[in-house]
């Protein structure tokens, strides 16, 4: 068993796209056009959390909501009680926006969502109102810089695919941030570790019209074997193959994705399988931070995530693994990214 010491360092980003790409490999014939389309340069409308309270309601005054695009000028509006929470839900609609709100009547719940204010005001039956306002939130990890030590390897800083094997697919946008294409393969660190402190930071894709694993997919191995979910699953039930889950093993504590478009960050903390006196294997353990968020805590890990029940059935193995980072057909972007082969102590 490790215990993780953590700490905050609030930070801010701004990613410029109209930055030149540098090819990580030879040229491949990805649609850039399909990459600004799912990386706009300006923001989403209506998407985001807001949070605020209820009149007359003594018990659980907060109440949340999550905004999903959903399609063309649609959006899931799904209403809780509580972010970074597994809450219930109170609302969970479709609708269309129109002429800069998206005006909500199901039952007794009625509401308006004003872009341009950035309010969501409304109410359920005749005493009970709310009114809530846009958050936004920003990982306290964001930017955090690699330590000092004989240990510690940056496998990207903005400088170039040096510490990976074949980068064929990634191409560099030249403001510190790389990014896989849908022509892009596992991007592998040259070098194998053992016990892993990893950051990563990452940023998913705009996809209003695709639904579950089709949403800017991608994912973070340790050990070339235990995978972190990369998905926008932004304001979704947190499962076991949602983002920050450890692949068809332990669905995360709740869901502390956030929006797409935004940058995210992990800080992953893994403990290498090993042979007790014994003689048997004693299971790896992780623990993970999702924005600052834990999500798993010190986690022994019964089995090899994988996704068939033969990846599954696989036994933990003993020697150092590589970092990947997954390619699955979509652009997700990354950056930041370190690890020291230890834990803390």
């Amino acid at each position: 068993m490790f215990h993780v010491s953590t700490f905050m360092r609030a930070a801010t980003c701004a990613l410029m796209l109209g930055c030149s790409l540098t090819l990580g490999s030879v040229a491949h014939a990805w649609d850039k056009k399909e990459f600004k389309e799912v990386f706009p340069d300006k923001k989403v409308p209506f998407m985001g959390e807001y949070e605020g309270m209820w009149t007359n309601e003594k018990i659980i005054p907060e109440v949340a909501a999550f905004v999903i695009g959903h399609g063309k000028d649609e959006y899931r509006v799904i209403v809780t009680t509580h972010l970074d929470m597994r809450a219930p839900i109170q609302l969970d609609t479709v609708v269309k926006a129109k002429k800069g709100k998206i005006e909500i009547k199901e039952g007794d719940f009625y509401g308006v969502i004003d872009d341009k204010k950035g309010t969501f005001v409304g109410g359920r039956g005749k005493k009970k109102t709310f009114e809530m306002k846009k958050v936004y939130r920003e990982s306290p990890f964001q930017h955090l810089q690699a330590p000092e030590g004989d240990d510690v390897d940056v496998l990207y800083d903005g400088n170039g695919f040096g510490a990976f094997q074949d980068p064929t697919g990634w191409v560099e946008l030249g403001d510190g941030t790389m990014m896989v294409t849908p022509d892009g393969g596992y991007l592998i660190s040259k070098k194998a570790y053992k016990d892993v402190t990893l950051h990563v930071e990452f940023r998913t894709s705009y996809m209003p019209r695709d639904r579950g694993q089709g949403r800017s997919n991608s994912g973070v191995f340790i050990s070339d074997e235990y995978e972190i979910q990369v998905l926008d699953s932004f304001g979704l039930d947190a499962v076991y193959n949602e983002c920050g889950a450890l692949y068809k093993t332990f669905a995360p504590y709740f869901n502390a994705a956030y929006p797409p478009l935004q940058w995210q960050t992990y800080d992953i903390y893994f403990q290498n399988a090993v042979k007790g006196d014994d003689g048997k294997i004693i299971n790896p353990r992780i623990t993970v931070y999702h924005n600052g968020k834990l999500i798993h805590s010190d986690r022994e890990l019964p089995w090899v995530p994988g996704n068939s029940a033969k990846d599954r059935a696989e036994q933990h193995h003993l020697e150092p693994g590589h970092i990947r980072l997954q390619a699955h057909n979509d652009f997700v972007q990354y950056r930041n990214v370190w690890v020291k082969g230890s834990l803390p102590e």
